[in-house]
Protein backbone atom coordinates (compact mmCIF):
# COMPACT_ATOMS: atom_id res chain seq x y z
CA UNK A 1 0.00 0.00 0.00
CA UNK A 2 1.21 3.75 -0.75
CA UNK A 3 1.13 6.46 1.78
CA UNK A 4 -2.10 7.78 3.01
CA UNK A 5 -2.87 10.83 4.94
CA UNK A 6 -6.16 10.84 6.89
CA UNK A 7 -8.10 13.40 8.70
CA UNK A 8 -8.83 12.67 12.35
CA UNK A 9 -11.95 14.82 13.24
CA UNK A 10 -12.24 15.73 16.80
CA UNK A 11 -15.72 17.43 17.26
CA UNK A 12 -17.69 20.05 19.85
CA UNK A 13 -15.11 19.26 23.16
CA UNK A 14 -16.10 21.35 25.21
CA UNK A 15 -14.08 22.90 28.42
CA UNK A 16 -14.86 25.69 30.67
CA UNK A 17 -11.58 28.03 30.82
CA UNK A 18 -10.61 31.79 32.03
CA UNK A 19 -9.44 32.89 28.56
CA UNK A 20 -9.88 36.57 27.49
CA UNK A 21 -8.78 40.29 28.05
CA UNK A 22 -11.40 41.27 30.64
CA UNK A 23 -11.43 40.87 34.47
CA UNK A 24 -14.56 38.93 34.28
CA UNK A 25 -13.27 36.37 31.35
CA UNK A 26 -9.92 36.31 33.56
CA UNK A 27 -11.57 35.45 36.70
CA UNK A 28 -15.45 34.03 36.07
CA UNK A 29 -14.63 32.21 33.27
CA UNK A 30 -16.70 30.66 29.94
CA UNK A 31 -17.81 27.77 28.38
CA UNK A 32 -15.69 27.48 24.99
CA UNK A 33 -16.41 24.49 22.08
CA UNK A 34 -13.14 23.20 20.47
CA UNK A 35 -12.79 21.88 16.99
CA UNK A 36 -9.95 20.08 15.51
CA UNK A 37 -9.15 18.06 12.25
CA UNK A 38 -5.56 16.54 12.41
CA UNK A 39 -4.09 15.36 8.63
CA UNK A 40 -2.13 12.31 10.03
CA UNK A 41 0.11 9.64 7.84
CA UNK A 42 -1.90 6.25 8.97
CA UNK A 43 0.29 3.20 8.87
CA UNK A 44 -1.21 0.28 6.34
CA UNK A 45 -0.78 -2.03 9.27
CA UNK A 46 -2.87 -0.89 11.45
CA UNK A 47 -5.74 -0.49 8.68
CA UNK A 48 -5.41 -3.89 7.73
CA UNK A 49 -4.34 -5.22 10.93
CA UNK A 50 -6.36 -2.99 13.75
CA UNK A 51 -3.67 -1.51 15.24
CA UNK A 52 -3.90 1.44 17.52
CA UNK A 53 0.11 1.33 17.14
CA UNK A 54 0.04 3.23 13.35
CA UNK A 55 -2.29 5.71 13.94
CA UNK A 56 -2.80 8.62 16.42
CA UNK A 57 -4.57 7.67 19.05
CA UNK A 58 -8.07 10.60 19.19
CA UNK A 59 -8.15 10.81 23.25
CA UNK A 60 -4.54 11.40 23.45
CA UNK A 61 -5.25 14.30 21.62
CA UNK A 62 -7.96 15.85 23.44
CA UNK A 63 -5.36 14.90 26.56
CA UNK A 64 -2.84 17.12 24.97
CA UNK A 65 -5.56 19.73 24.42
CA UNK A 66 -6.81 19.51 27.57
CA UNK A 67 -3.42 20.14 29.07
CA UNK A 68 -3.42 23.58 27.32
CA UNK A 69 -6.57 24.86 27.89
CA UNK A 70 -6.23 24.70 31.09
CA UNK A 71 -3.46 27.90 30.84
CA UNK A 72 -4.74 31.03 30.48
CA UNK A 73 -4.81 33.11 27.41
CA UNK A 74 -6.39 36.37 26.90
CA UNK A 75 -6.71 35.87 22.85
CA UNK A 76 -7.96 32.89 20.86
CA UNK A 77 -5.76 33.69 18.98
CA UNK A 78 -2.37 32.67 21.40
CA UNK A 79 -5.01 29.04 22.78
CA UNK A 80 -4.83 28.05 19.31
CA UNK A 81 -1.40 28.28 18.24
CA UNK A 82 -0.17 26.91 21.54
CA UNK A 83 -2.32 23.68 21.72
CA UNK A 84 -1.45 23.33 18.12
CA UNK A 85 2.27 23.61 18.56
CA UNK A 86 1.85 20.84 21.50
CA UNK A 87 0.19 18.36 18.91
CA UNK A 88 2.91 18.94 16.62
CA UNK A 89 5.14 18.54 19.39
CA UNK A 90 3.32 15.35 20.39
CA UNK A 91 2.81 13.50 17.13
CA UNK A 92 5.29 13.11 15.11
CA UNK A 93 2.83 11.93 12.10
CA UNK A 94 0.57 14.85 12.00
CA UNK A 95 1.45 17.32 9.22
CA UNK A 96 -1.56 19.67 9.33
CA UNK A 97 -4.05 20.87 12.19
CA UNK A 98 -7.33 23.01 11.62
CA UNK A 99 -8.31 24.48 15.20
CA UNK A 100 -11.58 25.92 15.86
CA UNK A 101 -12.10 27.74 19.25
CA UNK A 102 -15.55 29.41 20.12
CA UNK A 103 -16.30 31.26 23.47
CA UNK A 104 -19.89 30.77 23.96
CA UNK A 105 -21.95 33.84 24.91
CA UNK A 106 -18.92 36.07 25.05
CA UNK A 107 -19.22 39.12 27.62
CA UNK A 108 -20.18 42.27 25.14
CA UNK A 109 -23.59 43.97 24.14
CA UNK A 110 -24.50 41.82 21.42
CA UNK A 111 -26.74 38.92 21.57
CA UNK A 112 -24.65 36.11 19.62
CA UNK A 113 -24.24 32.41 20.21
CA UNK A 114 -20.35 32.31 20.15
CA UNK A 115 -17.13 34.41 19.17
CA UNK A 116 -14.31 31.70 17.16
CA UNK A 117 -11.57 31.77 15.69
CA UNK A 118 -10.41 29.44 13.06
CA UNK A 119 -6.64 28.43 11.88
CA UNK A 120 -4.93 25.95 9.67
CA UNK A 121 -1.28 25.10 10.87
CA UNK A 122 1.67 22.99 9.05
CA UNK A 123 5.08 21.88 10.93
CA UNK A 124 6.52 24.65 8.87
CA UNK A 125 3.90 27.76 9.90
CA UNK A 126 4.90 26.90 13.46
CA UNK A 127 8.95 26.43 13.09
CA UNK A 128 9.21 22.88 14.63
Amino acid sequence: MNRRLFKIKLNEIKLYGFHGVTNEEQNVGSWFTINLVVQTEVNPESMVGDHLSGTVDYSKLSDCIVREFEIKSKLLEHLAFRISKSLFENFQTIEQITIEICKQTPPISVNMKSASVEFAFSKEDLLL
